[in-house]
């Protein structure tokens, strides 16, 4: 009995997390927080693994899925979807959202924002006054804190940044990251993020090749312009750190 109202605690945290969305997501390795939580008692409770559940989908949550996919006749994936969840707890099939169309950010009020940032400064990241307004200052210290735990830069605390952002591991402020000079012609992962980190911006609308095009030089200067930055259309040190949210 104890077991059985342990799971049902278990899912209904899980399902608290878990929100519906145009497109769906999944967790999966890299990913933390209480939905990870959730999903790793989940498996405990249901007599799948063996494992930590410390919140941090690793190697052996990873794994522990990997194997619940495989018993249940689902595509070994390791990433836990909407169908793996349905199955794993006995509920109709939903979406996972992973940042939300309502989340806060730029623009936003109210104590909300004021938890949040109250949580920024906590962790040493200059949110600017604890006033409830999601102002530049709030905006940057956000987008440092994505940055820095590895989220996608948007600058939005939708579900995923918030369960981080709340949670023990979050990584708190520390040096300023350096960054590599992008200009027309360049290449490579770091050109990729520059664009994906424009299109969030709304900026950038041609395709995600990692490939410093006319596109991306047009749309680096769209945002310097926006910011007060000089407008060279190169994505130095100050632009790259306006973007991203670093100081």
């Amino acid at each position: 009995m104890k077991k059985l109202f342990t799971t049902l605690v278990c899912a209904l945290l899980l399902l608290s997390l878990v929100v519906s969305a145009s497109a769906a997501s999944m967790l999966q390795k890299g990913d933390r927080g209480p939905a990870v939580k959730a999903l790793q008692e989940a498996l405990v409770n249901g007599g799948w693994a063996d494992l930590v559940c410390d919140g941090v989908f690793g190697a052996k949550t990873e794994a522990a899925v990997k194997y619940y996919q495989q018993q249940n006749g689902l595509k070994a994936t390791g990433r836990a979807g909407s169908s793996m969840l349905s199955t794993l707890l006995g509920t109709p099939e939903v979406d996972l959202n992973t940042e939300g169309n309502n989340s806060p950010t730029s623009g936003s009020s109210g104590p909300e924002v004021y938890k949040i940032q109250s949580r920024l400064k906590e962790l040493g990241y200059n949110c600017g006054p604890l006033d409830g307004k999601f102002g530049k200052k709030t905006l940057a210290a956000v987008r440092s804190f994505q940055q820095l735990n590895g989220l996608p830069v948007d600058g939005k605390v939708g579900p995923k940044t918030s369960a981080v952002l709340f949670s023990e591991s979050a990584v708190a402020y520390h040096k300023t990251v350096t960054y590599t000079k992008l200009r027309r012609g360049d290449s490579g992962a770091q050109v990729k993020k520059l664009q994906q980190a424009l299109a969030a911006e709304g900026l950038y609308t041609g395709e995600i090749t990692g490939y410093f095009n006319y596109a991306t030089y047009t749309a680096v200067c769209d945002f310097q312009n926006i910011h007060g930055l000089k407008v060279d259309g190169i994505a130095g040190q100050q632009t790259l750190s306006t973007l991203y949210g670093t100081p």
